[in-house]
């Protein structure tokens, strides 16, 4: 997974190099915490700007994405797998960032919960 992650970073500073200063989003299911070494290789590439992942400063359980039972036999606790992360000099367009947990509903349609970030364009 840090090749992976070392690998999206390279995607991105290429792809945006003639684009400095814009929003762009890299999100998706990273099957890795942020403090992990496979999404840091992504937030703070050797090339690049460094990333901010939306949800931080949330407390710990305000970031479950998965909401595992360790119980079920898997091994794995609550963890925050899902992620949305831009620039870190464009965070300042994040308004709002949260997890949305529908009872009944989210957990029914799938094993990870939604994550919805909201962002001001015009600053």
């Amino acid at each position: 997974r840090i090749g992976e992650g070392r690998a999206i970073a390279d995607i991105v500073a290429k792809e945006m190099k003639e684009f400095p200063g814009r929003l762009y989003v890299v999100t998706g299911d990273l099957n890795d915490g942020t403090e992990d070494k496979s999404v840091q290789a992504i937030m703070n590439p050797p090339n690049g700007e460094k990333l901010f992942d939306t949800l931080e400063g949330l407390p710990e359980k305000a970031r479950r994405t998965w909401p595992a039972d360790p119980k079920a036999g898997h091994g794995h606790d609550p963890e925050q797998f899902d992620h949305i992360l831009v620039p870190v000099s464009q965070r300042n367009k994040v308004v709002e960032s949260k997890i949305i947990d529908i009872p009944g509903v989210s957990q029914v349609a799938s094993d990870h919960l939604e994550v919805r970030t909201k962002f001001v364009l015009s600053k």
